[in-house]
């Protein structure tokens, strides 16, 4: 996905604010990177669970 400001004949340098095309884009963008957010969220709690466990595991390992 690339923004649409890319080789936009109609760029200047303060067009952002105004511009429906790069409004849509930065939309998709959020989207997207709530998605991501929620996706590493989601995979850090995972790796979380797993060391906790471990470190459960290893003192049990240690103590027999």
């Amino acid at each position: 996905m690339s923004a649409p400001c890319y080789n936009c004949p109609n760029r200047t340098a303060s067009c952002h604010g105004t511009c429906g095309e790069y409004a849509e884009y930065a939309e998709e963008r959020k989207e997207l990177y709530a998605a991501r957010l929620q996706a590493f969220n989601f995979n850090q709690s995972i790796h979380d669970l797993k060391r906790r466990n471990n470190r459960k595991l290893n003192k049990l390992e240690v103590k027999a």
